[in-house]
């Protein structure tokens, strides 16, 4: 899970919001604008299992309300800081991300901007996210599915291609990890790359190692 720092809301959304009596979520109908906003904010990458987005289309991915919609009080489904771009939480018969939250609250939030969410986990080496809070850890295995098989492989897929490039920088291996490390942490072209936490992660462990042997 990547933190999320949200940006301004689309000009659409905040006149809407304010100017329109009995205003709702399904009443506001420039959604393509809010959802190409959410996605360039978030590097193109879905909000909980950070894989790729391709683009702002209704086929390709689902706008998430944090706080479910049920328990939202006025205007609070039209507030932007609860409103984030999600993959469409479907990988076979395998339910994830918001298709699987449904209308379930949980408590690790990726836009928080008081408590940053990649403090709050951790990754094995064969991609499974861990925290040592249960509450979070409840809503990765359980409300998420964050750890289902499927997600599993493709974060450690996504380490595997990375290492490959790091065999051939052996001699140069600190400066290429600190390179790597600082490219996964920040957009690039506009674009995170997909599960960039979990491979940044694992090469800041392996950096670490290296600046103690040194």
């Amino acid at each position: 899970m990547k933190h999320i720092i949200k940006g301004k809301e689309p000009e659409s959304l905040k006149t809407y919001r304010t100017q329109t009596d009995g205003a709702s979520y399904d009443g506001y109908r420039e959604k393509d604008d809010l959802r190409k906003a959410l996605l360039e904010e978030q590097g193109y990458i879905c909000c909980y299992c950070m894989g790729r987005i391709k683009d702002p289309t209704s086929e390709f991915m689902k706008i998430e309300h944090w706080k479910p919609q049920d328990l939202c009080k006025s205007l609070e489904d039209l507030d932007y800081s609860n409103l984030l771009a999600a993959c469409l939480g479907k990988s076979g018969t395998v339910r994830h991300c918001d298709t699987k939250k449904h209308e379930t609250p949980i408590s690790i939030h990726p836009a928080d901007p008081q408590r940053n969410c990649e403090d709050l986990i951790n990754y094995t080496a064969n991609g499974i996210i861990k925290s040592q809070n249960p509450d979070i850890q409840k809503d990765i295995d359980v409300t998420l599915n964050l750890n289902a098989q499927t997600l599993r492989d493709n974060r450690v897929n996504a380490l595997k291609r990375m290492l490959k490039l790091i065999k051939p920088n052996r001699q140069n291996s600190k400066q290429f990890l600190q390179r790597k490390v600082v490219e996964l942490n920040s957009k690039q072209k506009g674009k995170f790359q997909p599960y960039c936490h979990f491979i940044s992660s694992f090469l800041q462990k392996r950096l670490d190692r290296l600046n103690k042997k040194s």
